[in-house]
């Protein structure tokens, strides 16, 4: 995994994995985070890597995403990444627990997805989640 800097992103050319997207995310929240990054503006770019026709695949920050988009926002400074599904599973977990933003239903859901749709053992999701780079 390596960063590969920054670019400015079409919204509309984000694609949002199911294991990405909140299940527990009120409206509320939206709406308030809507408010502020419309009165401060994005603070902290959203994460992303590209899948290599034209589109990104969202790593972090599904909730930012849902607030630019009810913004009415078309494109949207993003970080991007160059890693593999496994390791983007992990950082978009990693991310949140350092925000303490994420539901735990959420990140199990996610642990879950890399066990049983990626075929990692319980052991390799636990290696790639430990092993990721702080900076």
């Amino acid at each position: 995994m390596e960063p590969a800097g920054s670019k400015i992103v079409e919204i509309n050319e984000i694609v949002v994995p199911g294991w990405a997207d909140r299940t527990i995310c009120s409206e509320n929240e939206v709406e308030e985070l809507a408010k502020s990054i419309e009165a401060s503006g994005l603070i902290e770019p959203i994460i992303v890597r590209e899948l290599g026709d034209g589109r990104c695949e969202l790593i972090s920050d599904s909730m930012r995403l849902k607030a630019l988009k009810r913004l009415g926002r078309r494109t949207v400074e993003a970080k991007i990444i160059r890693c593999s599904s496994e390791e983007a599973l992990a950082l978009s977990i990693e991310e949140n627990l350092k925000r303490y933003s994420e539901h735990p239903f959420d990140t199990a859901r996610k642990i879950a997805y890399m066990h049983k749709s990626l075929g990692m053992s319980i052991r390799a999701v636990s290696y790639t989640h430990l092993t990721l780079p702080t900076s």
